[in-house]
């Protein structure tokens, strides 16, 4: 009886090619997962918008103006999904032109010749970017400071929701233009 020495064997070369070749593989796709998710990113960050609510105003004893506008400072459009307009937690006003004659008639002024100036937002409407929409615009003075003090006690919010055009989801709402991603 013969007795053959049972120790290691040395591994056969297409062993060795082979393992070397599956890790390579397996790194290979890691890799390419990873640049389509860099690559996605950068597409989202291409075409990310940025709405902003913003006012301006002056009120002096003779004479007052006040502007009320919103921005997208964004690279990318804004498509508008919601919009509230809200005044005393009455959310059932359409513009701010609305908002602006339910002060006057609360504070008993002529709701005739409240506004100069004012543009609608509306669901579905799109914000190019770079670009900047008036909401409202008064010039007298009987109607700024009523509408100035209602924004600084928090009787007047907006809020507006919208999206990119990958469907990612923001919320801005006046006054204090806060910004949130919903989704």
């Amino acid at each position: 009886m013969k007795y053959e020495k049972v120790g290691r064997r040395r591994p056969r070369t297409e062993i060795i090619i082979a393992v070397a070749a599956t890790i390579i593989s397996v790194c290979a796709m890691a890799t390419t997962v990873y640049q389509t998710y860099i690559l996605r990113q950068q597409q989202h960050a291409a075409v990310w918008p940025r709405l902003q609510l913003s006012h301006g105003y002056w009120i002096q004893p003779d004479t007052a103006h006040y502007n009320l506008f919103l921005q997208n400072n964004g690279v990318g459009p804004a498509i508008i999904q919601k919009v509230y307009m809200i005044h005393n937690e009455d959310s059932s006003f359409s513009s701010t032109a609305e908002i602006a004659r339910a002060i006057a008639r609360q504070r008993n002024l002529p709701d005739t010749l409240v506004y100069s100036d004012y543009g609608d937002v509306v669901e579905d409407m799109v914000i190019p970017q770079q670009t900047q929409q008036g909401l409202l615009t008064l010039e007298d003075r009987r109607y700024v400071a009523p509408w100035v003090e209602e924004v600084r006690e928090g009787g007047v919010q907006i809020v507006i929701q919208y999206q990119s055009l990958y469907g990612e989801t923001w919320e801005v709402a006046y006054p204090g233009s806060h910004h949130r991603k919903i989704n």
